[in-house]
């Protein structure tokens, strides 16, 4: 009988085979003990590089399998494989086409003639094989950020095409800021702050980030939680010192990791959000299900403050927004912030509201430029621009974990490699893998008139802020993302 082995388990059951009891002749028994014996040597395999091929073609697909692991072992020296690797992404078990893709990823830029056939399967049914195949194509194709050229145009794009979208889509204004090589390489505002006046958008101009506000919350939870003062596994409530919510015993359950991933099981906002006294529903038990919630992140807020002893407003401004020179940042409204903030505006694009934010909501309440917003995502590439408040890299990669599967129906449409092919949850942020790299990720829309978005690819240093004052900014977002894709 031939041995299955299941997606990304495929080469440690390779290894663990390795002991098996085998006859001593020609057998299949025998082939597959040979294949097995090359790929666990520990030494040099290279020389066996013609045997793995042929044994390519063995008909028993024990002996394949193993071949597929040593040569995956051998890297880009494995490239005179490649032909018949090809081949085995047509085959009928769905392993073996998973195994065919590690190991073509694995021979790296050598494999570069293996794209084409790889690309198809960004769109496969299997998650396994998907997640596979971006992978394949990032060690085929590493991430690169877009060249000078290429960069011209993306702004000359911009210029040319954001103002008759925003006529379209009956948006004031806009502003926009690009990353580059981890760096604020290019930023403008379009249209007005505000409908009734004239007044321009600049890069100064300050905009709600809306639910953007969340990954920032996120940042200073994970500077606690590496100072060893926040669990995230650890019942929100024991840092309260009592119960958020007195209806709801099941709430003494939830953890930070769940309010920042969205599985605390409570709805989006009760009646009157923050400032309602209303019940708060449970609609599942906690860490149970996905269900994005700011009354999740609010509560998570509310502990982090007990910890700190300071409200959110000065713990973001101490530990963020000062090392990093924001000076039009703030989860509260300020005089200084009142001159240069924009007004919201209804779909038709007329006057909808100018908020001031008198306390700080972590779900909600950042002011703030696409500039500065960008600075912040910059730290979780380069966390030592927050100085003695630096998040360390095993931090970062902590945040940044593939936590949550979600589903993939809300994923941002992007062309070419920049395509996700599956959608995750992070400690904060959204996360969509690509053939380009795991691209962290977060909207925002406020009922007060404003749009937001963000995104970063870390394996680049490329990356978009994206703010609106107008109720249809989705809808130039998405163009202008539908274009420019990961840059």
């Amino acid at each position: 009988m031939p041995v299955r082995f299941r997606g990304g388990a495929w080469w440690a059951t390779v290894a663990c085979l390795a002991t098996a009891t085998v006859v001593a002749d020609e057998s299949a028994d025998r082939r597959w003990a040979d294949a097995l014996a090359i790929y666990h040597s520990a030494a040099d395999i290279e020389p066996f590089l013609p045997r793995l091929i042929v044994d390519l073609s063995d008909p028993d697909e024990r002996v394949v399998q193993a071949s597929l692991g040593a040569l995956a072992r051998l890297g880009s020296r494995a490239a005179p494989a490649l032909s018949a690797l090809k081949e085995f992404l047509k085959h009928a078990d769905p392993d073996v086409r998973w195994a065919a893709l590690a190991t073509i990823g694995a021979i790296g830029p050598a494999a570069g003639d293996a794209a084409p056939d790889v690309e198809p399967f960004f769109r496969d049914e299997s998650l396994a094989l998907r997640l596979a195949a971006a992978d394949a194509m990032r060690r085929i194709r590493p991430p690169v950020p877009q060249s000078d050229a290429q960069f011209a145009e993306t702004v000359a794009w911009l210029d040319e095409h954001v103002p008759a979208l925003m006529a379209t889509e009956r948006v004031p204004g806009v502003s926009i800021a690009l990353i580059r090589r981890g760096e604020v390489a290019w930023s403008k505002g379009f249209g007005v702050r505000d409908a009734r006046s004239d007044g321009p958008v600049s890069t100064g101009t300050v905009f709600e980030a809306c639910s953007m506000s969340k990954p920032v919350l996120a940042l200073v939870a994970m500077q606690l939680v590496q100072e060893g003062r926040l669990d995230l596994d650890r019942p929100l409530v024991e840092y309260l010192g009592h119960d958020y919510l007195l209806d709801q015993p099941a709430h003494r359950r939830i953890t930070a990791r769940m309010a920042l991933t969205h599985r605390t099981g409570f709805v989006n906002w009760r009646a009157g959000y923050d400032d309602g006294d209303g019940p708060l529903p449970l609609q599942f038990p906690p860490g149970s299900q996905y269900t994005y919630s700011g009354e999740g992140m609010l509560f998570l807020q509310r502990a982090i403050e007990a910890i700190a002893g300071e409200p959110l407003d000065r713990l973001a401004a101490e530990r963020l927004f000062a090392p990093l020179g924001l000076v039009r940042t703030s989860f509260v409204w300020t005089e200084s912030i009142e001159r240069d903030l924009a007004s919201g505006h209804r779909e038709d694009g007329g006057f909808k509201e100018r908020t001031r934010y008198l306390k700080s909501n972590a779900a909600y309440s950042l002011y703030t430029t696409p500039s500065e917003y960008a600075k912040l995502m910059l730290t979780l590439e380069h966390p030592e621009r927050l100085g003695g408040h630096a998040l360390t890299p095993a931090t970062v990669a902590l945040m940044l974990n593939r936590e949550l599967r979600i589903d993939d129906g809300d994923a941002v449409a992007r062309p070419g490699l920049a395509r996700s092919v599956a959608s995750y949850r992070a400690l904060g942020w959204s996360l969509e893998v690509t053939p380009e790299g795991d691209i962290v990720q977060h909207s925002g829309s406020n009922s007060s008139g404003f749009k937001a978005f963000g995104q970063l690819n870390p394996a680049k240093g490329s990356g978009l802020v994206f703010m609106a004052n107008g109720e249809g900014g989705y809808g130039v977002r998405a163009a202008i993302i539908d274009s420019v894709g990961d840059l």
